[in-house]
């Protein structure tokens, strides 16, 4: 498959020598291209190089470089610069050098041009990143990982209120009254409708946060905890959420606006998304070993209690017909 990299590069304006401005301005068109092949420590005996001028290619096809086989074309103008660097191969591969490669761009080097002047391209362009297939592995890659927190985070809030509120807990539970964060999104949504069963796919992932983790309720003590704390700090041990939670949904709203999304930033939120997952999965045993046993009992007394009371009424019944 094939993976790319696109940049602007965008000249900076120059307040020092008109020398250096004439230079600049000479480096912006045909020595651009030999400025770039010695920041990349690259020979013209590696490459395959077509040029006409405002439009050059530079194929990379030397079997011992770790760039082999990456194609880098530049549009060039007269003070903007449109570069796209592609790479074919395994996806998994294509990520590592194109990774490589980006680092090596962005490296403080100076560069000696042809006339003697002393040239950084970090230092005489803005570079910017346009496109970027690096980011889209790794948010592809992530997102398993979001879903299953997302969906064991509304495993353990139905199984948690329907242990407090019961059967009917849609009803008897306002979620949003949780606060400002949990008003109503959207032209569709009516506060006002009486909730579901299906409740907490009705609600965004920022208000799942808010109810588990951030709104706080009084709680038997006289304090004030979130329903975390209330139901499941004391059993399960992790360090104060609230940054961590933060940063998840910073991580998140890259990924769900496509945004730009590293390696590190990807070990981060796995390390994270991995932490709260185990935690919920404690959780969600915790429901089902005590207080799912409990209710479960308590049903059955009832049940039980239920049937010797028709017992009764049939043996009633039975004497009084025996008594006619």
């Amino acid at each position: 498959m094939t993976s790319k990299l696109s940049y602007i590069f965008k000249y900076k304006k120059q307040t020092t020598k008109k020398e250096k401005q004439t230079e600049n301005a000479v480096l912006i068109t045909w020595t651009f291209k030999q400025t770039l092949l010695r920041h990349l420590n690259l020979s013209s005996e590696q490459c395959a190089i077509e040029d006409v001028g405002v439009i050059f290619t530079i194929t990379i096809n030397d079997a011992h470089s770790c760039w082999n086989g990456v194609k880098i074309t530049v549009h060039q103008s007269p003070r903007v610069m449109f570069m796209d660097i592609l790479v074919y191969g395994s996806q998994a591969n294509n990520i590592s050098v194109l990774e490589s490669f980006d680092s090596a761009l962005v490296e403080h080097k100076i560069i000696t041009t042809y006339s003697g002047q002393k040239m950084c391209i970090v230092e005489d362009y803005d570079i910017i990143k346009t496109y970027d297939d690096v980011s889209s592995y790794y948010c592809n890659l992530l997102y398993p990982k979001l879903d299953d927190f997302d969906r064991k985070m509304r495993l353990l809030l139905y199984n948690t209120y329907y242990l407090v509120y019961g059967s009917d807990y849609p009803y008897r539970f306002n979620y949003y009254s949780h606060g400002e964060k949990l008003k109503k999104r959207g032209k569709d949504t009516d506060i006002n409708v009486p909730c579901l069963d299906n409740i907490f796919y009705a609600y965004d992932y920022s208000q799942l946060i808010d109810i588990l983790f951030v709104h706080k309720r009084p709680a038997p003590d006289g304090t004030e905890k979130t329903d975390w704390e209330l139901y499941f700090a004391d059993k399960i041990q992790f360090s104060e959420p609230k940054e961590d939670i933060e940063k998840i949904k910073g991580f998140r709203n890259k990924i769900a606006h496509c945004k730009l999304f590293s390696k590190n930033d990807y070990e981060k939120m796995v390390a994270l998304l991995d932490k709260y997952c185990t935690a919920f999965d404690k959780a969600i045993q915790l429901t089902y070993s005590k207080d799912f046993l409990s209710e479960f009992f308590n049903s059955f007394k009832a049940g039980l209690e239920v049937l010797t009371e028709r017992i009764k009424q049939i043996e009633l019944e039975k004497n009084d017909f025996n008594q006619e």
